[in-house]
């Protein structure tokens, strides 16, 4: 099984046009197939595709969309953290373990979402809001150890709302 996932991996060195990129990109694409293969990582697509569904009748269809943006929004900033461009973003985030997103991860998820042109920070807050409600799931389901999203949406709201206020001196 290695020797085929290495295989692919070397596949994947040799597409890229930069050998260095294509080389990081090939060893990253090799240690999360292997974990997911050995079962020591659980691809977030297990997850959601047992997530969305408790949802259905739930939540409305609104939401649902929403989650699908945040997810395909998390999936983009992964993919170009990665070096990576992909058509599908939240196909990419799918793939991803949910053992390899960290604390440091979801920080720079907020950062670069709050960066996004036209994004505001209502759509970041619902954003990062999908984030803690699934992870909190995955905690209670046994998937993860702590909400790494808990608190991310803090200071939010604040941010920037007194720069338009004049001085008064």
């Amino acid at each position: 099984m290695r020797e085929e996932l290495w295989e692919t991996a070397r596949k994947i060195a040799e597409a890229s046009p930069d050998r260095q990129t294509g080389l990081k990109q090939a060893e990253a694409a090799y240690h999360q197939a292997v974990g997911i293969a050995t079962g020591t990582a659980t691809p977030l697509s297990v997850l959601l595709d047992r997530w969305f569904p408790q949802l259905d009748g739930i939540v409305t269809r609104e939401l649902i969309d929403r989650h699908h943006r945040a997810f395909l929004r998390l999936g983009q900033h992964i993919a170009e953290t990665h070096g990576l461009q992909t058509d599908d973003p939240e196909g990419y985030a799918r793939s991803v373990p949910i053992e390899q997103i960290d604390r440091k991860t979801a920080g720079h998820f907020r950062e670069w979402l709050e960066r996004l042109p036209n994004v505001g920070p209502r759509v970041v807050a619902a954003h990062l809001s999908t984030m803690t409600t699934f992870w909190k799931w995955a905690q209670d389901v046994g998937y993860a150890e702590v909400n790494l999203w808990e608190g991310s949406t803090r200071r939010l709201k604040n941010d920037g709302s007194h720069a338009a206020q004049p001085r008064i001196n």
